[in-house]
This record gives structure tokens, sequence and C-alpha cells, in this order.
């Protein structure tokens, strides 16, 4: 993985809960780098590590700490001008969720290592939708709700609400991907209501 991801944690670990409890963090997590660099890729591995470190320091869950690290990347890429990248999707969260895979795809431009994940959605109404994640990496589940929760929030002034449906794997030759099935619950009253006067037009 590309080290932005990395710096994310770093920045918001030492902004939350102080540069000794990161240095701890490190040496828990046995971590061979005290710094990330943007660019840099970095063993798959290291961020499952560093939140299990976490978890281990201050007494708090695995999982808790992967949500709040994929919280992390999105408040951090903000900070780096990405965001501009989200908000050109269209006016709804709806239209960001059908967007992930060309948003991935315009940066492999910039990250031309990256691997990026596979998304989309089915049975979208009213109340949200169900968004289908597909990775070869393993051990994401939380990260990627952490993110859309904090997408769904600073972006469109939502409340979502996450829960997993269903995991899977799939084996292509040697790569085995993992499938996970979200519910999203959100109001996409506004983005039903315009797909169907675009119908009726």
């Amino acid at each position: 993985m590309y080290g932005m991801l990395l710096e994310s944690v770093q920045y918001f670990v030492q902004l939350e809960y102080g540069e000794d409890i990161w240095r701890e963090v490190l040496r828990r997590a046995n971590c061979k780098y005290s710094v990330f660099n943007t660019h840099q890729v970095y063993p798959d591995d290291t961020m499952a590590t560093l939140a299990a470190a976490c978890a281990d320091v201050l007494g708090a869950s695995y999982d808790s700490f992967m949500n709040f690290f994929g919280r992390c990347f999105v408040r951090y890429f903000s900070k780096l001008g990405y965001d501009i990248t989200i908000k050109s999707t269209g006016r709804y969260f709806t239209d960001f969720l059908e967007s992930v895979d060309n948003i991935h795809s315009q940066f492999c431009f910039t990250y031309p290592k990256m691997k990026s994940p596979s998304m989309y959605l089915t049975d979208i109404d009213v109340g949200g939708c169900i968004l289908v994640y597909r990775s070869g990496r393993h051990g994401f589940t939380q990260y990627v709700m952490g993110q859309l929760q904090q997408i769904s929030r600073d972006f469109y002034n939502l409340d979502l609400k996450v829960k997993v449906l269903e995991k899977a794997s799939s084996a292509s030759g040697s790569k085995k991907n993992l499938i996970v099935t979200y519910r999203l619950d959100f109001d996409n009253k506004s983005y039903v209501g315009e797909y169907i006067n675009s119908l009726i037009r």
C-alpha cells in the first residue's frame, strides 16, 4: 500500500493521542519505519499491525481502530486537496458511491502501483443502498466503513449507518478476493426522486 494511507494514521494518532503513544505503537508493532513517505509502497499488513498495536496500547478493539484509520484517511486527503475529486462526482452521496471505481482509476496515474478495490451498488432505494466491495486485501472491512461514514458526514451532511450483510471470498488463479456486501442506511430520497423525475420527463 502507498505511504499516504499510513501517513494519515501517523498524523492523527500523533494529533489525538500524542507523540509518546505513537512511539509506543511503533515499538509494539515492531515497525521498522518511524515515518512514512507518500509515494513509497509498504507491505499490505502494515496497517493491520498498527491497528493491533493501537488496540493493545490504548485498550480498545482492533475493529475500532481500523474504522478510525479509515476516517483518518478521509480527513487527511481532504487536507491535501483530494476532496475536490469527491465533490465533483455529483450532488448526492449515491453519485459518489457510483463513481468510486472511476476515482480510483484517476488516482492510478499518480499512484501507478495502487491496488484499488472495486465497488458497485445494488438495490438503491429511498433509505439507502447495498454496496458490494471486492478487494485482494483482507481485514479492511471496518476501514472501508470508517471511510464511508466520514465521507458521508463531511461532504454530504448525512448520518450514515453501515451494516455488513455478508462476507465471501472468490479465487482468481492464485489470488483470493474478499467480497463484502454492506447495507448503507441514509436519507436517499432526493437522489431517488431526481432519478425518477429524469425518467418521466
